[in-house]
């Protein structure tokens, strides 16, 4: 009798153990789902007022540029419809050549997607701002990182341009013709021609 009760008990020790085994792999299944991984960069589609911008981009139409500025600022709208005497400033935004690095290589490469970051709210006077980076999505799906947090952006000009937008009373207006693209710096270097 003396080994039958042994046997019972650790038969009941044997259910006990894999019960609370159970329960562990439970609350761990439970546990690594109340954990969400890190969240992805998200690319949208461009909207139908950023899409004219584009094309205005695309065409190399210096006017149709201009008028998609925020009428804040009249002085970029000029420098715009005289580009003849800022070819730096056309290179940046048309470049000189297929290729090089400038806004409208990377809008060359379509389709084409926006990547938003966090809008500047509305201060006293001074309108909504956000910056929007411009990719090709293709570009932009080989370029995330899953083990990295937030965007990979690649190199300024060629795989993304960064647009200023303002927020007005008809909507967001470009504020800069994506000039902030070569104003900023990315993953630690300074973006072309800064």
């Amino acid at each position: 009798m003396f080994a039958y009760g042994g046997a019972a008990k650790r038969e009941r020790a044997l259910k006990s153990l894999k019960s609370i085994l159970a329960g562990l792999t439970v609350l761990a299944a439970l546990t690594a789902c109340a954990t969400p991984p890190p969240p992805k960069p998200v690319c949208r589609a461009p909207d139908a007022g950023e899409m004219a911008v584009f094309r205005a981009i695309v065409g190399h139409d210096e006017d149709a540029l201009a008028r998609w500025l925020s009428p804040d600022d009249p002085v970029l709208r000029a420098r715009l419809r005289q580009l003849e005497d800022e070819p730096r400033l056309e290179e940046q935004i048309f470049g000189r050549r297929m290729g090089d690095p400038s806004v409208r290589t990377v809008l060359m490469q379509p389709p084409v997607c926006v990547y938003d970051t966090a809008a500047l709210p509305r201060t006293d006077g001074a309108p909504a701002r956000r910056l929007s980076y411009v990719m090709p999505r293709a570009r932009f799906n080989q370029l995330q990182d899953p083990e990295r947090l937030g965007l990979e952006s690649g190199i300024a000009g060629r795989d993304h341009a960064v647009c200023s937008f303002v927020e007005t009373e008809s909507g967001w207006r470009l504020a800069d013709a994506c000039l902030t693209t070569f104003q900023i710096t990315i993953v630690g270097r300074p973006a072309p021609g800064s």
